[in-house]
Formats: C-alpha cells, sequence, structure tokens
C-alpha cells in the first residue's frame, strides 16, 4: 500500500454530485497524466450528496490510490461548499478545480510545472486552453485571447483586460497565493467567476498554456449546471447580488476604482442575462422588478467600451445593455463616422467589421450568383442601403435587398422585442473576372464592408478548401473581395483535383423560403 505523500506538486480538488456516466473518464484523464500521478499528483474527490453510483465509484478509486486519492462525503450543500472542503485539506504547490464530467489533455501537468518553474516562477496562476468536447466541438467563445499567442504567455490584465479567462477549472493556482480564500456558498452558479474575479485584484497577472487542453463537455442531454442556469430563480436573484454588485463594492475597497478586467468578467455574465428569454417564465414580476434594478445597479458602473468589447455578446444583448445603463435608446443620438457608431465619443459598435456581417448561403439563377446574408446594420434605422460594385465598372450599383426573418428577432428577457431580424439578398451577374466589393450607405455617409464567411481562409498554404465553383465559374473572398473566374478546362479539372473547392453552388431548391423571392 502506497504511502501519502505530503509534498506533492499538484492537488485536484474534484467537487462530484451524480455524475457517475462521466466520473471515471474524468478522474482517469488525471491518473493518465505523463508527468506521473503516484509521484507528483493528489486527487481529492468531494462527494457532494450524490444519489447515484458516485460516491461508490470514488472510493473505489481511492482504495486503489490510498497514498494520493483522499475521498471526503458531505450532505449536499453546492459546488461551492465542496470545492471549500477539498482545498483545505490539499497539500500540493498547485491546486487545480476540475470538474468531474471534464478532462484534461494527458501531457498538462508536466507543460503546467515546467512553465511554473521556468519564466513563469513569477506567477501565482496559469490556465490551460478551454476546449468543447460532446453536444459540441468547438473552442471556447473566449479563445481569442490566445491569438497570436506564444506557446506559453504571460498576460497583465491592467493593459490586456479582454485577454481574462474565467473558466475555474482550466486553472492552476499556486496554493500559497489562495490562502485566506474560499469560494462563495451563496452562490450556485458563477461561483467560480467570482473567485477568479477577486483572485485577480491581487494577482492581475497571469500565464496562458497554449497547448494544454482543459476539455469541457457539453452534455447531450443539457444536465449540467450550466445549462440549467435560465430555468433557476437563483441565477436572476443571486448571482447579480452577490456576484455583480459584491465585486464592483470589493474592488472599490481593493483598487479606489472597479479594474476593466473585473468589468469585463461581469459584463460577460451580464450579456447572458440580458437575454435570457426564459425569466418571465421562471420569475414572479416582483422579482423580475427586482432582477431589472440589481442589472441597472450593475451597468451604472460599466464603462461604454468595456460593454462595446465583449465578445460572446449579442448586439440584442449590447443595445439592451445602453438602454437600461442610460434610460433610453442612445441609437439615435449615436454618431454613424466611417462605419463605426459613437455615443458620446465612446464607441458602441463596428458595424463594417466582419463579426456584424455574415455570408450565410448561396445558389444561381440563371446567369446570376444569388447571396444571402444577415447583417447588423439595420439598426441604423430605415435609411441603411447595401449595394455592391464590380471594380471594373463602379458605375454600376447592385442593389441588396432587406427582407424580414421572423427566425432571426433576438428578445430581451423581458419577452419583449429588442432587434427585428433581417437578411440581405444580392443578385449578382456571373461574369468572368468580375471582382465585387460591397458597401454600406447610412446618414450621409458610405462605407465598405467585409463579411463573414467560410470563403476566407489564411491558411491557403496549408491547403485548406476555399473556393465555390458556380457553373463553371470558380468563386473566391479575399480582403474584402469577391472574385469571379472562369479558367479553362483544363485549369478547372486540375483545381477540382486539388480538393480546395469548398462546395458547389446549385441552383435554388426551395430549402430556404424565408429569404427567397
Amino acid at each position: 500500500m502506497s504511502q501519502r505523500n505530503p509534498s506533492f506538486l499538484f492537488s485536484v480538488v474534484m467537487p462530484v454530485y451524480n455524475t457517475e456516466a462521466f466520473l471515471g473518464e474524468s478522474i482517469q484523464s488525471v491518473l493518465g497524466q505523463t508527468i506521473g500521478f503516484e509521484e507528483n499528483i493528489q486527487l481529492i474527490l468531494v462527494d457532494d450528496g450524490s444519489s447515484d453510483g458516485s460516491a461508490a465509484l470514488c472510493r473505489s478509486f481511492q482504495e486503489k490510490y490510498p497514498g494520493n486519492i483522499r475521498f471526503l462525503q458531505r450532505e449536499n450543500g453546492g459546488v461551492s461548499a465542496a470545492r471549500n472542503d477539498g482545498l483545505a485539506v490539499a497539500t500540493g504547490t498547485w491546486v487545480n478545480f476540475l470538474d468531474s464530467d471534464d478532462l484534461w489533455s494527458a501531457d498538462t501537468f508536466r507543460q503546467v510545472r515546467d512553465f511554473f518553474e521556468g519564466e513563469g516562477r513569477a506567477l501565482n496562476a496559469i490556465s490551460g486552453r478551454v476546449v468543447h468536447f460532446g453536444r459540441l466541438n468547438k473552442a471556447h467563445i473566449l479563445d481569442h485571447k490566445f491569438d497570436g499567442a506564444a506557446d506559453r504567455d504571460i498576460v497583465d490584465l491592467r493593459t490586456e483586460y479582454k485577454r481574462i479567462s474565467f473558466n475555474l477549472p482550466a486553472y492552476f493556482f499556486r496554493r500559497a497565493a489562495l490562502a485566506g480564500r474560499c469560494f462563495d456558498p451563496r452562490l450556485s452558479y458563477n461561483e467560480d467567476a467570482a473567485f477568479i474575479s477577486e483572485y485577480f485584484l491581487d494577482h492581475p497577472v497571469y500565464g496562458l498554456l497554449k497547448n494544454a487542453e482543459y476539455r469541457y463537455r457539453m452534455r447531450a442531454d443539457l444536465s449540467s449546471a450550466s445549462d440549467r442556469r435560465r430555468t433557476e430563480k437563483h441565477w436572476y436573484l443571486s448571482t447579480p447580488q452577490n456576484y455583480y454588485l459584491h465585486m464592483i463594492q470589493t474592488a472599490k475597497e481593493k483598487c479606489g476604482t472597479i479594474p476593466k478586467y473585473t468589468q469585463y468578467a461581469i459584463m460577460f455574465y451580464l450579456t447572458m442575462h440580458l437575454t435570457a428569454e426564459e425569466a418571465g417564465q421562471t420569475l414572479t414580476p416582483a422579482e423580475m422588478e427586482t432582477f431589472t434594478d440589481l442589472l441597472k445597479q450593475t451597468l451604472k458602473h460599466m464603462d461604454m467600451d468595456v460593454i462595446a468589447a465583449q465578445k460572446n455578446g449579442s448586439l440584442a444583448g449590447k443595445l439592451l445593455a445602453y438602454d437600461l445603463k442610460f434610460g433610453k435608446d442612445i441609437i439615435p443620438e449615436a454618431t454613424w463616422e466611417d462605419g463605426c457608431l459613437y455615443y458620446e465619443g465612446a464607441l458602441l459598435m463596428n458595424l463594417k467589421s466582419r463579426f456584424r456581417n455574415r455570408m450565410e448561403s448561396e445558389w444561381t439563377e440563371g446567369d446570376d450568383l444569388i447571396l444571402v446574408g444577415r447583417s447588423d446594420l439595420q439598426l441604423l434605422g430605415g435609411d441603411v442601403r447595401i449595394f455592391a460594385l464590380d471594380k471594373r465598372d463602379p458605375e454600376i450599383h447592385y442593389e441588396g435587398v432587406f427582407a424580414e426573418d421572423p427566425e432571426e428577432d433576438q428578445l430581451a428577457y423581458t419577452g419583449e422585442y429588442i432587434l427585428r431580424g433581417k437578411r440581405f439578398v444580392f443578385t449578382l451577374p456571373l461574369k468572368d473576372g468580375a471582382g465585387y466589393r460591397f458597401f454600406v450607405t447610412s446618414r450621409g455617409e458610405t462605407v465598405r464592408i467585409q463579411f463573414e464567411w467560410d470563403l476566407e481562409t489564411e491558411e491557403e498554404e496549408k491547403g485548406r478548401k476555399h473556393y465555390l465553383l458556380a457553373k463553371d465559374y470558380v468563386i473566391s473572398y479575399k480582403g474584402r473581395l469577391l472574385m469571379l473566374e472562369r479558367p479553362e478546362s483544363k485549369a478547372l479539372k486540375e483545381l477540382k483535383k486539388s480538393g480546395k473547392i469548398l462546395r458547389k453552388v446549385g441552383r435554388y431548391r426551395g430549402k430556404d423560403r424565408r429569404i427567397h423571392g
């Protein structure tokens, strides 16, 4: 029987509640670490009153690795209390809080050790990279913080506030830096973000490991806490009070102001509240009034540029945030300059960005190419005009037509409409050598815009597919320019063989009647 090691490099605190179906896989992702489990890792399993077979599974692993695994049981008290119990018995130099349905990539702990003992020796926290798997397989919505980053990167949130990460289980903390800290048991949701936000007030510099993957399970049955929160009163009433407003007050006391990284974290979650249509079915009228007041109190302390900078926030959520902050619709008073909307000198949004305009489908009709997409340009009002120009003959305008799209309507948490959905339709001639550029005119100004489109790629050298084929025309989109070329038959055959054709564009077959005609 192995003896308990009092000087582990790592302690992994895993709160467990009715996750029998995933628990074994999560534990195995720790046991299989390349750094060596028995020599370096303490695993603390805290069963929070599970009613399935989770406790028995925990016990079986503990019996197999008694020197490494601590097994604690408690009456159900929530994830915060379970984590606090586990942290209290952690002995490792560095602490991680792995959720019992998620996984670590096999070489993560070695990478973390090397970073902490190398250029990150002055750091108190390092985060891995969150990747979703299961129901959805994609990078986390805040993955942009890794854009252009080295494999190991050090972030100072005081100068790079938008690179904050608040997925707690993806972090490794120096245990000494957690002395005196605990998770707020009043919070059943966003307790992890509250913990991290308060931690960063004291330690605003942390490390990023690009190749250490925290694999966040998206459950097919939508049974996780994050999936259920929109129908829980606690999320609407406790989170704004005990996270948003509490953190605002704490930041003022510690820093004399509210750092932008603190605001950014709060706004990330608040934007989810703003468009939670389930609020009306979850809260009583009196509770809805309280919830609205809590949001207004919070938004009063949020800077305009922080609201505008939200990567995850829908346009509707941002508009509602502005409405609640100022008590009125500010868009009619906003100025429109070079494709951007400003209010009192602060940037509201960049409407020429590709993230505000997206091509979604295409087909051919006779000798024309039909392009359909969606855009946020409609918020500019009734005078907005979208059109295309062929670079060879800029005197001819090809007008885009806006059409109603009820499926794209965006609602507030109150159930009221914030934005009515609209799509645009372009009819462009199929011509060899045509190069179409796209523009919008509003409030007396014309600016060139770009689109988010799966045609656009910067990885051509890697053989990525990046062309459309319409009849015998090859279509590409690069640098805000839509190019049509009609190669000779030999060249076309070679292109088809290359595997770079993303898809063929056929005739309209009635698959999207909302925007046809």
